[in-house]
């Protein structure tokens, strides 16, 4: 159904935009006009940095905070990473890791039970047959 809304048209980086917002690898710098005639907007445009990983993200945007720097303009964005100088400033401890605790799910043990059922019925002369 997505090529009757035309969504078919979107662009390479729209997808990948796209994708990285589900991720929630993805920070909105801002929106900016792109076309303007006679002073008037025509379109606007939305920028955004895009990460590898949650926690590139959130390392990215607690670290900004720490340090005093910016994504740069929505018209002109600076997506860059951590210089080595950059992590010797910072304070993880002053960054918010909360949003990663729905992302991680509780181990799940073995049904030992079921285990040690498997273990008691094992024939050891079925095996032996086999070799």
């Amino acid at each position: 159904w997505a090529g009757k809304i035309g969504a078919h048209s979107c662009d390479a980086d729209a997808r990948e935009i796209a994708v990285a917002k589900s991720k929630h690898i993805a920070i909105k710098v801002g929106t900016f006009c792109a076309e303007k005639v006679l002073g008037a907007c025509l379109r606007r445009k939305e920028s955004y940095c895009l990460y590898s990983s949650k926690v590139a993200r959130i390392a990215t945007t607690g670290a900004l905070a720490q340090i005093g720097k910016r994504l740069g303009s929505p018209k002109h964005p600076v997506c860059r990473g951590l210089t080595q100088e950059d992590f010797a400033t910072l304070d993880f401890s002053k960054m918010d890791f909360s949003e990663l605790a729905s992302d991680m799910k509780a181990p799940v043990m073995p049904n030992t039970d079921a285990l040690q059922s498997k273990f008691t019925d094992f024939d050891s002369s079925t095996f032996e047959n086999h070799l």
